[in-house]
C-alpha cells in the first residue's frame, strides 16, 4: 500500500522588509553601541549585551537590521562570522550635537530615506500627511501586487506607515503634528528581519482612490538626457505647488549632500 502523500504546508505571507523601529530609536540604539564599541566590528552576541537583550532574542537581529536599513549600520561576512559597525553617518550624527548642524541634518535626511519602502514612498506621495491613509495602505497592499511587486500585509502596512511618519517627523522632512507616541519596543514576537506585524492605530483620513482625477499636470525637458512629466490627481492650486516646491527643495538638499562625501558605508 502507497504511503499517503503528505499535504505542503501553507506557506506563511512576509510583507517585503522595512524597519522594525523608527529612526529616532534606531539613532538611540547606535548612540548606545558608540559609547561601548564606536569604530570597532561587533557581532551579533555583541550587539545583544551592549543592547541588553538576551542572546537568542528576536529584537537582536530587528534592531540590527533596522540600522542597515537606515544606514547606519554596516555589516560584512555571514553566519556566525557576520559583523557589524557604525557608518560614517551614524557617526555625524551621534557626534555633531549642534543643533542646526547642516551635516547632521543631511545625514538623518538621507538615513529616513535609505530604506528603499520609504524611497520609494517618498518619491511617489511626498508628504504623507498631505494624503489619506487609506490611499497609502491601499497602495502598499493592492496596488504594488497590481504592478508585480511584493505587497505589505494591511497589518504590515499600518505599522510601516507609523514607522514612517514618526520617522519623516524625526529627520526634520515633515512636521511632527500628527506623530503619535514613542514607538514602543515589539519585544520578541516573531517579525524576522523585516518589521513587527503588530497593529499600530492611527487615525484614517477619508478613503479616496489613488488613481481617481489622475492627469498630466505639466511636463518640459531638464537637460538633453532627461526630461520630466509630473502627474497629479485632485484639485491642484497655490497651496499644492508650494508644497510640491518645498518637496523638491528638500529633494535637492539630499541629492546635494549625497555628494559630499558622506555617503552611508554600504
Amino acid at each position: 500500500m502507497a504511503a499517503p502523500e503528505k499535504q505542503a504546508s501553507p506557506r506563511r505571507f512576509r510583507s517585503p522588509p522595512y524597519p522594525y523601529i523608527p529612526l529616532r530609536k534606531a539613532v538611540e540604539r547606535a548612540a548606545v553601541l558608540y559609547h561601548a564599541a564606536p569604530r570597532f566590528p561587533v557581532d551579533l552576541a555583541d550587539l545583544a549585551d551592549v543592547w541588553g537583550y538576551g542572546r537568542k532574542s528576536s529584537g537582536v537581529p530587528q534592531t540590527a537590521a533596522a540600522l542597515l536599513h537606515f544606514g547606519l549600520l554596516s555589516d560584512q561576512g555571514s553566519g556566525s562570522g557576520r559583523v557589524f559597525r557604525l557608518t560614517d553617518d551614524a557617526l555625524h550624527i551621534i557626534q555633531d550635537t549642534a543643533p542646526h548642524s547642516a551635516k547632521r541634518q543631511r545625514a538623518l535626511k538621507r538615513a529616513a530615506l535609505a530604506p528603499r519602502i520609504h524611497a520609494e514612498l517618498w518619491e511617489r506621495f511626498g508628504d504623507p500627511h498631505e494624503v489619506s491613509r487609506a490611499v497609502l495602505i491601499d497602495y502598499l497592499t493592492a496596488d504594488r501586487s497590481d504592478r508585480g511587486d511584493a505587497p505589505f500585509s494591511p497589518t504590515a502596512a499600518d505599522d510601516l506607515l507609523t514607522e514612517y511618519r514618526q520617522t519623516l517627523a524625526f529627520a526634520g522632512l515633515v512636521g511632527a503634528d500628527d506623530v503619535v507616541g514613542d514607538y514602543a519596543d515589539a519585544g520578541d514576537h516573531d517579525a524576522g528581519l523585516g518589521g513587527s506585524e503588530e497593529t499600530r492605530a492611527f487615525p484614517a483620513r477619508r478613503a479616496q482612490s489613488p488613481h481617481e482625477d489622475e492627469r498630466v499636470l505639466t511636463t518640459g525637458l531638464l537637460s538633453p538626457h532627461a526630461s520630466f512629466r509630473l502627474m497629479v490627481s485632485g484639485p491642484v492650486g497655490v497651496r499644492e505647488i508650494e508644497l510640491l516646491i518645498r518637496k523638491l527643495e528638500l529633494d535637492k538638499e539630499i541629492l546635494a549632500g549625497s555628494s559630499d562625501g558622506d555617503e552611508p558605508s554600504s
